[in-house]
């Protein structure tokens, strides 16, 4: 694969108006008079409920083989959407204008918070990191989630789903957490004031005296380790999710590696003195808690569990195979 810098053409900027409860289509208003000021030249694409960023994305980087720059004005889903949304990753390069609720990628890559800094390094025009990719197969579902049509399949199915994701897939409590998240009457307000990220820990006071932990085994490049209680397990690319939780300290997004972090055997006391630590990685070396590193990690459980990437519900599942492809995507900021 071949990695260039090309002459500043057109930014394509796709934007959800609707997300962080209205806040998205707001910064986008402000952004634009700031892309004239350094002279970008762009296009807008708005997402509405019979087209997603997914959808879009999928357009934009089609099979005419052209060079592309998108822009994603949005959170972690928004760019996970984007991301699964990409059918050229060769002549696609992205940015990410960060406007969400837990904007864990955008702490991962230490981007700059200042809107007109960002703008500024869009207009250098070139790519400043190539990062590798994750890659989820869930290999039998429940409950399968469509964010569309915001609905919920109950039929069981053996039929793999991928996904690919750039921060997390998680399965067990973290992917809990999203799937109450979404209909947390807590939400729209902590957005509107700019505490977005406090909704997950709301949501996870309140469900973790109600979580029930499962049998599972985990395959880490073939070594095999096995919990009686799990309460989750996360297969990372980058440190943060959840809004800002460091679960993975060690985890880089291009070393060609997954790092994960397993709980188990933790009651909801033991839980309540080491959740709090996880938002700078001191949970790490705990009992209860143990970190890992691979190519391809398998994940069984005795019962399905929540799964989701970048904090995007899939489904519920008790099989998942988790890998990461290398020096996938050409990152612009």
């Amino acid at each position: 694969m071949q990695w260039y810098n090309r002459n500043m053409s057109k930014y394509h900027f796709v934007i959800n108006p609707a997300g962080a409860s209205g806040r998205t289509g707001k910064e986008w208003e402000k952004l634009k008079p700031l892309c004239q000021k350094y002279g970008i030249s762009f296009e807008e694409h708005f997402t509405t409920v019979t087209e997603g960023m997914t959808e879009i994305c999928r357009k934009l980087t089609g099979d005419l083989r052209e060079d592309i720059d998108l822009v994603i004005v949005g959170g972690d889903g928004s760019f996970n959407e984007a991301l699964n949304g990409i059918r050229d990753f060769e002549h696609t390069r992205i940015g990410l204008i960060p406007c969400g609720s837990g904007n864990d990628f955008a702490l991962s890559m230490n981007l700059p918070h200042a809107r007109e800094a960002l703008v500024r390094k869009l207009a250098e025009d070139k790519v400043s990191r190539i990062l590798d990719v994750g890659e989820v197969t869930v290999l039998d579902s429940v409950d399968r989630y469509d964010a569309l049509s915001d609905t919920f399949d109950a039929s069981y199915s053996t039929e793999p789903v991928v996904r690919r994701f750039n921060n997390a897939v998680g399965i067990g409590f973290d992917a809990e957490i999203c799937r109450h998240v979404i209909t947390s009457r807590f939400k729209k307000p902590l957005n509107k004031i700019h505490l977005g990220k406090l909704i997950y820990l709301v949501v996870a006071m309140r469900l973790i005296f109600k979580n029930r932990k499962t049998a599972a085994r985990i395959l880490t490049d073939g070594k095999e380790q096995k919990y009686e209680q799990m309460m989750f397990s996360v297969c990372m690319n980058q440190p943060y999710e959840g809004g800002g939780f460091k679960f993975c300290p060690h985890a880089e997004a291009d070393d060609g590696l997954l790092d994960t972090c397993t709980a188990y055997d933790l009651g909801s006391g033991a839980f309540f003195r080491l959740f709090p630590k996880a938002y700078n990685g001191g949970h790490i070396g705990h009992e209860g808690v143990d970190e890992g590193r691979g190519k391809v990690i398998l994940i069984e459980t005795e019962d399905p569990l929540w799964v989701q990437t970048d904090g995007e519900i899939i489904c519920r599942s008790r099989k998942i195979s988790v890998t990461v492809i290398p020096k996938k995507l050409q990152f612009l900021l």
